[in-house]
């Protein structure tokens, strides 16, 4: 295969330079540049040749400014000085904002140049260029050196030997002293560069705040054993990439980790390695449709620590609605869930719900994936998942988003939730040709929005409203309707029950308010009874 790399041999003469420039101790005081490193690559920036500049260039900047000072132009002294003078923790500050996130991401995009950019740490070494303080900055500025990102299968397609790349990466690692650590390691085989990388982070394990490990061959067999204590992990990301990948299950490295408290992984739970579940307090679950059935998610939740919070997203467009995995019993004491998820079968939400026991759970949601098929509302599935779960005692948040369903079902399901506190809602986008699905119903109508306005004169539903949000795809309700129900909620949270302002979140994407319902808000708000937000 073509390397997309420059000329062998400045990329090798450019990685023996960076070993010299990351190595450099810390300036002395009078602020002389490093010796002379040696020509630079053409995309790797490193400190001037000048083995002086700085006097050089201070020199020629007193000429010009004394010939702007005789032309009455100079800038106010104190402007100067101030530049010169910022604190170095302010300027360390400063750099490390403006350094771009998209550095030490994994795309498509990448090629071997952005590898060996990201290795290198170029753009703080383009700190280093400009002169001896930024030098001293960038090189001494230990949480600059603590994000690394590597894709160990373009090593094979860079000119510098493994052995280079690794010394680069021991440097930026002791560049970083104690800092915590954020990783990014991707391999589909751990041959030589691989196993050594991860050997070599996992003398640092200490210091991993971090990780996220895209794998498809079995761990190497230096984590497989080691005792490397992870006293600092507190996400893991875990993607095996190969379906027949099983050994992980084997390493016990996270085991130990006190303070891991959120995980991602994607694909079957039988890949991941041994976990502290006891203490994961949010985890997000990805399956896709070559998952076989639904077993394996749902025994997670089963499994996940009572009073966590667990994400579900599942690609079900080709699930069948007799999947053997329907019928289990699966009761989790999670508290807050959401589950995203695209579907074709109208069973199938009815199937999940029949599925759950959810005796603790605070906060739920249901979720359509965007330009995907909708999933449908099981109305009576949701009202035996209710009286199952004792729901009316302890649902304080429901989510209805992009999703296929009723005013009137979703009224239903709305009367068995009394301690109901927060709702939200989206109504689905109009489908596009290529997910050939119904035309949604509208949910956001002036029946939905009369049944939730409060009166006192005939018993409420969802009495203890008070943040609202409502996304509507077009207009089929009308300003006073939903003029009705904000009034009227704000008089029962803040006249009545004396807890506060309502608060209200409405997207319109294509209409604009009448002005006088904006003159009513506007009292409203004014009066710190309500907050409002159109967007």
């Amino acid at each position: 295969m073509t390397s997309n790399c420059d000329s062998g041999t400045d990329q090798t003469t450019t990685c023996v330079n960076l070993l010299k420039v990351v190595e450099y101790d810390r300036l002395p005081g009078s602020g002389a540049l490093p010796p002379d490193p040696g020509a630079p690559h053409a995309t790797v920036h490193l400190p001037p040749t000048n083995p002086e500049p700085n006097d050089v260039d201070t020199a020629e900047m007193r000429r010009d400014l004394s010939g702007i000072h005789s032309k009455g132009s100079l800038p106010s002294s104190h402007v100067v000085s101030a530049v010169h003078k910022l604190p170095t923790e302010l300027l360390s500050e400063i750099f490390d904002l403006c350094f771009p996130q998209e550095l030490y991401e994994l795309d498509a995009s990448s090629t071997p140049q952005d590898e060996f950019r990201r290795i290198s740490q170029d753009h703080i070494l383009q700190l280093a260029h400009v002169c001896s303080r930024w030098y001293n900055v960038a090189m001494d500025t230990p949480k600059f050196w603590t994000t690394i990102t590597i894709h160990v299968d373009y090593w094979r397609y860079l000119t510098p030997p493994v052995e280079s790349i690794l010394d680069m990466l021991k440097a930026v690692l002791d560049r970083g002293r104690d800092y915590p650590l954020t990783l990014t390691v991707c391999t589909s085989a751990f041959d030589d560069g691989g196993e050594l990388a991860l050997e070599l982070f996992a003398k640092h394990g200490h210091r991993w705040r971090e990780l996220a490990l895209y794998a498809f061959n079995p761990p190497p067999i230096g984590l497989l054993h080691s005792t490397t204590k992870l006293e600092r992990l507190e996400r893991l990301h875990f993607e095996p990439l190969r379906r027949e990948l099983r050994s992980w299950k084997d390493v016990e490295i996270f085991q130990g980790a006190p303070r891991l408290t959120k995980l991602e992984f994607r694909g079957f739970p039988s890949r991941l390695p041994k976990l502290p579940w006891s203490q994961i307090k949010s985890c997000i679950h990805y399956m896709d449709e070559t998952v076989p059935c639904l077993y394996h998610p749902l025994t997670v939740l089963r499994n996940a620590a009572p009073g966590s919070s667990y994400e579900l997203v599942l690609d079900l467009q080709n699930r069948s609605a007799s999947d053997g995995s329907w019928g289990l019993d699966v009761s989790s004491k999670v508290r807050d869930l959401q589950i995203w998820f695209s579907d074709r079968n109208s069973a199938t939400t009815g199937n999940l719900f029949d599925s759950l026991t959810l005796p603790r759970v605070q906060s739920l949601a249901l979720r359509g994936i965007r330009g995907m098929h909708f999933p449908i509302w099981a109305c009576d599935a949701f009202l035996r998942l209710a009286d199952r779960s004792s729901s009316y005692d302890h649902i304080f948040e429901l989510a209805v988003c992009r999703v296929m369903v009723s005013d009137a079902d979703l009224l239903r399901c709305l009367e068995v939730l009394p301690r109901l506190q927060t709702l939200s809602i989206t109504e689905c986008d109009m489908p596009s040709a290529r997910t050939r699905a119904r035309i949604p119903e509208l949910l956001i109508t002036n029946t939905l929005l009369q049944a939730l306005v409060y009166s006192a004169d005939v018993p409420a539903l969802v009495p203890k409203l008070y943040h609202l949000r409502l996304e509507p795809v077009i207009d089929k309700y009308s300003d006073s309707a939903f003029a009705d129900l904000v009034v009227s909620r704000v008089h029962k949270i803040y006249d009545i029950d004396n807890n506060g302002p309502f608060k209200t979140i409405l997207g319109r994407e294509r209409c604009s308010l009448s002005s006088s319902l904006l003159e009513t808000f506007d009292e409203l708000i004014s009066a710190g009874k309500l907050v409002f937000h159109c967007v």
